[in-house]
């Protein structure tokens, strides 16, 4: 008998759709800003792109107001902007090993899974494409964007399968998929930057257990060109250890104890995984990403939605 928590099937991703509903990720209202030190982040929607320049009109709005070219030419001109009609998101997630592991309601993967088919289920619903790029233990798999709901069931078989520890993702699309040993979140960011159109939604699912130095670079160049939100996946057991005892822990094939009751082993813990975390956060902060944390004991659309509805 299936256990929930430890897989997700794809007819469960696909009733996501109906929660997706309280959930928006293109707020055309919204107003951003970068402030030194800061990042008011993570949902951006709909904007304007710049056209032309011509004479000033009356009734043009002031404030866009050409005026390099009205103290060039002597003559007030404005700058004329064209709707945004379509950013396309994109999902980056990784899947490596350390994403099955959870200790509170569901592993770090169906999290995940789940978040990335909530996503990708409220922006069809809002008209966008969506596309994806997955690293697994299998290799890497790209998902051209769509736009149409049965456009992104390919991407939810995928994340059915790549998700569940025991699947041997054979049945994944071989025209999507390439094989690859060493397939990890930088190698992720950089596929999706040469796919990606410029200014581009891009969302990040990780546990980032990788070193802040590894994906630095992929990272770096795909927030100077695209609008960037990463989630970091975690279990409470990863922040801080249990009470002092001695537990039971396996990695699927053996056993071991895992033994608390050492005051400094806490303090250790915590503090590595505390430095960890700041070390990730800092760099997004440096390079405009807004970082969100989704843990394996929260309430996935709950989180999503107040996560939305303060960026808004």
């Amino acid at each position: 008998m299936r256990q929930p928590g430890l897989s997700i099937t794809l007819e469960e991703l696909i009733k996501l759709r109906l929660e997706s509903r309280l959930l928006s990720f293109l707020n055309p209202s919204t107003v951003y800003a970068r402030e030194t030190g800061e990042y008011l982040s993570g949902f951006r929607g709909r904007g304007m792109d710049f056209e032309e320049t011509r004479s000033y009109q009356w009734g043009d709005d002031i404030r866009t107001m050409d005026w390099k070219v009205t103290a060039r030419t002597g003559v007030a001109h404005t700058k004329i902007f064209k709707e945004e009609r379509e950013r396309p998101i994109f999902i980056v997630s990784e899947f490596s090993p350390s994403l099955f592991f959870g200790t509170k309601n569901r592993l770090k993967s169906i999290s995940a899974a789940k978040a990335a088919a909530l996503i990708a289920w409220a922006a069809i619903g809002e008209g966008a494409r969506v596309g994806a790029v997955i690293a697994s233990p299998a290799g890497y798999v790209e998902h051209a964007p769509k736009s149409r709901r049965l456009g992104i069931l390919p991407l939810l078989k995928t994340l059915s399968m790549v998700s569940n520890p025991f699947e041997t993702h054979s049945d994944i699309d071989k025209a999507s998929q390439e094989p690859s040993s060493n397939a990890d979140l930088a190698g992720a960011l950089e596929r999706v930057q040469t796919i990606a159109p410029p200014r581009s939604l891009i969302f990040i699912l990780s546990d980032f257990q990788s070193s802040p130095l590894q994906i630095k670079k992929p990272l770096s160049t795909v927030a100077a060109h695209h609008d960037v939100t990463a989630y970091y996946l975690l279990d409470p057991l990863e922040k801080k250890l249990p009470p002092p005892n001695h537990y039971v822990i396996t990695n699927g094939s053996q056993l071991s104890i895992l033994n608390t009751h050492a005051k400094k082993l806490h303090m250790a813990y915590q503090k590595q995984f505390n430095e960890h975390f700041e070390s990730i956060k800092t760099l997004c902060t440096s390079l405009g990403v807004s970082l969100l944390t989704l843990s394996t004991e929260d309430d996935i659309v709950k989180i999503l939605r107040q996560q939305g509805e303060h960026c808004g």
